[in-house]
């Protein structure tokens, strides 16, 4: 019995120094980050096919070369930000608890600890930035998109007399295209089923790159937390065992 007991204390104070050494903030900031781009890269990638191939069919455009470059564009987004929080995930591992205390005992071991929690906030810092501008251009795809759907919802049937008028966009299209930007019958439903598909797709990216910026904000005010706690994470053991005694 006596064995017993001691095997459930000896159990029982291991799992406590494991989950004492477990950073849930940055975990879930790391989940946050794995979830809005995966859903951002997805669904902006179907998003994006699904606008060419509205362009191809309603504008008569072709010739595309740089579209394999933006496909790519997402997966490389995707790839980098899952490194970067892992990266933002093995500084949180290293700066809490038990994990903290025994890494950074010694001035060094402090001094590279703050290094690397300060190198951590500059590069989640530029990556807020760079996703706040992302969800600018989805904020803007998805403002077109409720346009076009608010166009074709005023239109009752598709006949060839009832049209949707794009001239405001001639600008933009002059050398690229040469077709009637007047959109009437068949031309005009394969436009807004496209539109009504591409729509619900963006807003979904938007989301994704809503719960990216919210667990690089996460990240951000964790480590700035773990660079406090590693300057001074034997201040804080002798104070409290000052007030212990």
């Amino acid at each position: 019995m006596v064995t017993m007991a001691a095997s459930i204390v000896f159990l029982h104070d291991r799992l406590s120094l494991f989950i004492f050494r477990i950073p849930y903030a940055s975990l879930m900031a790391t989940l946050l980050c794995f979830i809005g781009v995966i859903l951002f890269s997805v669904m902006m990638t179907w998003g994006f096919n699904a606008t060419v191939e509205q362009t191809r069919r309603s504008l008569r455009i072709q010739d595309l070369p740089w579209l394999d470059k933006v496909q790519v564009f997402f997966v490389v987004i995707a790839v980098l930000m899952s490194l970067f929080a892992l990266f933002f995930l093995l500084v949180g591992f290293s700066a809490t608890g038990a994990t903290r205390e025994e890494m950074f005992k010694h001035d060094k071991a402090k001094c590279g600890g703050r290094f690397a929690c300060a190198f951590a906030m500059v590069w989640c810092t530029l990556l807020l930035v760079c996703w706040l501008f992302i969800i600018t251009i989805c904020s803007v795809l998805c403002g077109s998109y409720f346009v076009f759907d608010h166009l074709c919802h005023e239109i009752p049937v598709f006949t060839e007399e009832v049209c949707i008028d794009l001239k405001v966009f001639e600008p933009l299209l002059k050398g690229l295209s040469s077709a009637d930007l007047h959109l009437c019958g068949g031309d005009a439903q394969q436009f807004c089923a496209f539109s009504s598909t591409a729509r619900s797709w963006y807003i979904v990216g938007w989301v994704g790159s809503c719960l990216v910026i919210l667990g690089l904000s996460f990240f951000l005010a964790v480590l700035s937390a773990n660079y406090a706690h590693v300057g001074n994470a034997s201040r804080f053991v002798v104070e409290w065992s000052y007030f212990g005694e």
